[in-house]
């Protein structure tokens, strides 16, 4: 079972079913701003200049605005409590167990804010300053000119994100600033991971922050290029693909070793259960067995758009001549298989995502549509009845 927020759209998945997720005024929920789940596993959103949540296995219950008086909601988030808070035009406000409204501050133009255990509020402002709010005095940390877009902690440290780069806050030192001299073309959405690593995303890719050490790696360090697009783990390391070719990153004690692999194209890279890696680009399909690439000529192949392993050292790549499987047969010097049977009305999309489930089912999904079938039916190459919404 699985919920998900798509242009701002709720949608469920349920079984074999995928269909607009109920909202609290029907069937087409319109959701503002990105919906947040409490320690309590209640649901809130912001709909409709409207705040509303739900709890597990209940209806959805209004949030009455009055309790904020006059103030405007601008967004709905949580702590790392899990703690319900409602950011407004001019305040940041805490919603307790019983559903009351608690007022932790006022401050005018709050974009999104971090409410500590003891109590102090870092707040970012939609004009790029960053705030620290203790006992109704305020203190700027930092300000920007560029457009703010989030904030995070990891530990003591605050990092900001804009769109021209990354301002890291920590207490006791200047702040630092990473743009395009450290090879940060942007900024994004943030996130710290359970094991404290920062994660971004960018317009160019996915930056990690790991713990307690940060590397950044480029072509002067070996990359094949700095256009990074996608990562793929593997049992030899991690797979990059780059708008300039593949890149394998190898574990060296405590460091990362690039290999690029000379003359590749940009792919989508997917590794099948028995280990293998599969890839493709023009007039050619790659696979990585034992240390070694072997090659799989198709001539009219230009590009892999996107794959994804399954079952049974399955995997199935969607190029721009359809849909394949490889690592499927009992012979393993045979090549990846058009399957002739993948649903006509998603056969000619230019993007294309896949998705093989614990139940045995694939599911392709493009636009608006998604279907789905058996995988091992759709591997077969025999004709297949797809369910399609």
């Amino acid at each position: 079972y699985l919920r998900y927020v798509r242009h701002h759209r709720g949608a469920e998945v349920d079984g074999d079913q995928v269909k607009p997720f109920e909202g609290p005024e029907g069937p087409s929920l319109v959701v503002e701003a990105w919906p947040g789940w409490d320690a309590q596993g209640i649901l809130w959103i912001r709909s409709a200049d409207r705040l509303w949540f739900r709890s597990p296995g209940g209806g959805w219950r209004e949030f009455p605005l009055s309790q904020f008086g006059e103030e405007k909601i601008y967004m709905v988030d949580v702590t790392a409590e899990r703690s319900p808070i409602v950011v407004t035009d001019t305040g940041i406000w805490r919603i307790d167990a019983t559903l009351r409204a608690v007022r932790l501050a006022a401050i005018e133009r709050a974009g999104k804010a971090i409410v500590r255990p003891d109590g102090t509020i870092a707040a970012l402002l939609r004009s790029g300053r960053v705030v620290e709010l203790e006992d109704g005095s305020e203190r700027e940390l930092h300000r920007s000119m560029g457009r703010p877009i989030d904030i995070v902690q990891r530990g003591r440290t605050l990092w900001v994100s804009y769109d021209n780069g990354l301002a890291v806050l920590t207490p006791g030192a200047p702040p630092e600033f990473l743009g395009l001299g450290d090879n940060l073309l942007s900024g994004g959405p943030l996130l710290v991971d359970q094991e404290g690593s920062l994660w971004m995303g960018t317009f160019r890719g996915l930056v990690q922050y790991p713990v307690p050490e940060t590397v950044a790696l480029n072509v002067d360090d070996g990359m094949i290029s700095n256009g990074v697009r996608r990562l793929q783990i593997a049992p030899e390391g991690i797979w990059v693909d780059s708008w300039g070719g593949l890149t394998l990153l190898r574990r060296e004690g405590d460091s990362w070793r690039p290999e690029p692999v000379p003359e590749t194209g940009t792919s989508d890279v997917c590794v099948g259960t028995d280990g293998r890696m599969w890839a493709g680009d023009a007039g050619r399909f790659l696979e990585r067995r034992d240390g070694r690439f072997i090659e799989h000529r198709r001539p009219d192949l230009r590009f892999v758009l996107t794959c994804a392993a399954g079952a049974d050292r399955r995997v199935w790549l969607s190029a721009d001549i359809g849909l394949f499987v490889a690592g499927a047969d009992p012979d393993t010097t045979s090549h990846p298989r058009l399957v002739a049977t993948s649903p006509g009305a998603l056969a000619a999309r230019s993007s294309i995502s896949l998705l093989e489930d614990s139940a045995g089912r694939l599911w392709v999904a493009a636009d608006e549509a998604i279907c789905h079938a058996g995988a091992r039916d759709v591997a077969s190459g025999e004709p297949v009845q797809w369910t399609c919404s």
